[in-house]
């Protein structure tokens, strides 16, 4: 807690020092505000953002969000960025997520008997490198310290990026002195029209049931594919994501969810989410919301 206390104050300072060119910090933000089908509850979200580009090589970032349903308000994100030609560092606290393109369905592919089981990392102060191989390939190393135990949870991996394909290999491991066991990322994506993007994420990781290194352990997998259609041209955009595995639960739903929204011109969405959860219906969404980004 006082190192990430202590990242979120050099980021705050990074900001006050910038603030001899405040006309190159970005303030930005998102507004939500709908009706939880599944609750029968209103909904509401906001989230603030300040980014300022202190120079050429340093930026530094903070925001903050709240969640009524949740009814979680929070410093959701807070790092500086330092990045040359050969190589971009990051420290601080931030969503560090090995999903690929997924954003509906909550994949279960991180090991860690602390680590969150949606494929993201938000515990505690996190380190991040970028080497860039070519235009198109890079190497990527990601370190963080769980919060209640002195065990460092780290990944590695690989990227391609084109403009028709891509894909991604990430190795996750938890360094546990009584048990340990790596989890294994596979991202990829296909462009074959305008605006349509196809893609895949498969992770495997499994849980351990005991503190003895040869205590059961049970395998979790996810295989998710997914379709993103987001057309410049149309107002009308859809994403729709299934989980070939059924999550945590054997006998529990398959995972799939859809989102479908329209755009108006005055920068406004109204969009409609739906995902049914493996855990059961009382984890389901069921919202339709406006949202105003700014």
């Amino acid at each position: 807690m006082k190192r990430c206390l202590a990242v979120l104050g050099s980021v705050f300072l990074l900001f006050a020092v910038a603030s001899s060119s405040i006309a190159a910090t970005v303030i930005g933000g998102e507004v939500d505000f709908g009706y939880d089908i599944q609750r029968s509850i209103t909904y509401g979200y906001a989230k603030l953002i300040a980014e300022n580009r202190i120079n050429d090589g340093l930026t530094a970032h903070i925001s903050f969000d709240f969640d009524t349903i949740e009814k979680q308000g929070m410093c959701d994100q807070a790092w500086a960025e330092l990045y040359n030609r050969y190589t971009t560092i990051r420290v601080g606290y931030w969503h560090f997520d090995v999903k690929g393109d997924v954003r509906v369905i909550s994949p279960v592919t991180i090991i860690g008997q602390t680590a969150t089981a949606r494929a993201e990392i938000q515990h505690n102060c996190q380190a991040r490198i970028d080497l860039p191989i070519s235009e198109s390939i890079n190497l990527m190393g990601f370190l963080t310290q769980q919060p209640a135990e002195e065990e460092l949870l780290y990944a590695g991996g690989i990227s391609y990026e084109g403009d028709i394909w891509g894909a991604e290999a990430i190795y996750i491991k938890y360094d546990s002195s009584v048990w340990a066991d790596p989890a294994v990322v596979l991202n990829a994506y296909l462009i074959p029209f305008d605006s349509t993007k196809v893609y895949l994420h498969y992770g495997l990781s499994r849980d351990c049931y005991g503190a003895q290194p040869n205590a059961p352990t049970k395998e979790r997998k996810a295989a998710i594919i997914g379709v993103n259609y987001d057309s410049f041209d149309l107002p009308v955009y859809i994403r729709g994501e299934i989980d070939l595995y059924k999550g945590l639960y054997d006998d529990g739903n398959t995972p799939w969810g859809l989102v479908v929204g329209y755009k108006f011109r005055n920068g406004a969405r109204l969009q409609y989410d739906r995902y049914v959860h493996a855990y059961g219906e009382d984890h389901n969404t069921n919202i339709v919301k406006l949202i105003v980004t700014f």
